[in-house]
């Protein structure tokens, strides 16, 4: 697993908000992947912002794969629940 299919994965999902490699730190109900200090901080945040789950990985793939675990379910949360959109 590589950037580009996560980054193709990402598309499929739209409205879901993500932080792929762009900023250190959430937003809120989001889902993502930064890298810091030569490792992955792969995390899920809630409506203030404040992490859900959240996991450190030495491996970029490990981290992939967790990301898109996460991004699943934030996309059946929005499904079920709804909210957290940008206007």
């Amino acid at each position: 697993m590589n950037r580009d299919d996560v980054a193709a994965h990402i598309a499929k999902v739209p409205g879901t908000r993500v932080n792929f490699f762009e900023r250190p730190h959430p937003s809120e109900y989001e889902v993502g992947i930064a890298e810091q200090d030569g490792s992955y901080w792969v995390y899920w945040s809630s409506e203030r912002a404040s992490i859900r789950a959240e996991s450190h990985f030495h491996d970029e793939s490990d981290a992939l794969r967790e990301f898109l675990d996460l991004l699943s379910l934030e996309h059946q949360r929005r499904e079920l629940f709804g909210g957290g959109s940008r206007p």
